[in-house]
């Protein structure tokens, strides 16, 4: 039987669209290698940088996203997701010109972490994430870091960019001392992983403190329900 296929439009970092693909294999729970997510990987890394055109508005990314949606678009698939927070800033933008659906992450975490209940979630991610504060029309009772653990965030990302992994480890062990200190604080109930690079670090994911999630892992697993039917 033919199966609907899944577009994964990534390079936003690559390593971090490698996860993403991984976690869907893992959520699909098959036996045999045809019961998998038929998936279509861009991983693109031409996609101008969303951080650095809010930041010195150098190259606007949008057309560059509007054509490599619309190239896999043509590949016949159901839907496309790209595993990035920030370029979900992009989204009501690029969305009236794709020929395809494509899967908001903020929505579908944002509604996940709503479901449970939660009261204030610290939203840890990027550049775009934090200061456009992407997920403020979904989960209206959070909080951010302010710019000194901030710091600490964007030079984690780029040393996953950049497959640092003994850097990444040691600044894990630093955001996890800032957790802990704005849980106190601000009365903090659940942390999301908010920058799918995140996903790349064991000793994030184990973060015990409060409920955590992580965008990466949410959006996975909706993908494979999504394509199941």
């Amino acid at each position: 039987m033919k199966k609907e296929i899944l577009g994964i439009l990534g390079g936003m970092g690559p390593y971090a669209s490698l996860e993403f693909h991984k976690k869907i294999l893992q959520y699909d729970n098959a036996s045999k290698d045809w019961e998998h997510t038929h998936v279509i990987l861009d991983n693109n890394i031409s996609i101008p940088s969303r951080t650095r055109h809010i930041l010195y508005r150098e190259e606007d990314p949008t057309s560059a996203i509007i054509e490599a949606i619309n190239r896999l678009a043509k590949l016949n698939i159901k839907a496309v997701v790209l595993p990035c927070n920030s370029v979900h800033y992009f989204y009501d933008v690029v969305s009236p010109y794709i020929d395809v659906p494509w899967l908001n992450m903020l929505e579908i975490v944002g509604e996940q972490i709503r479901d449970r209940g939660l009261k204030k979630t610290l939203i840890v991610g990027g550049y775009v994430t934090v200061n456009k504060r992407t997920y403020d029309d979904y989960l209206t009772k959070s909080c951010y870091f302010d710019d000194k653990e901030n710091s600490v965030v964007y030079e984690l990302i780029e040393a996953v960019k950049s497959n640092k992994l003994e850097l990444v480890d040691r600044l894990a062990i630093e955001l996890i001392s800032y957790f802990d200190k704005y849980i106190e604080e601000h009365n903090i109930d659940s942390i999301l992983l908010g920058c799918t690079e995140f996903s790349i670090s064991k000793r994030l994911q184990s973060y015990s403190g409060v409920q955590m999630f992580d965008s990466s892992e949410i959006y996975a697993e909706y993908a494979s329900r999504y394509m199941k039917g």
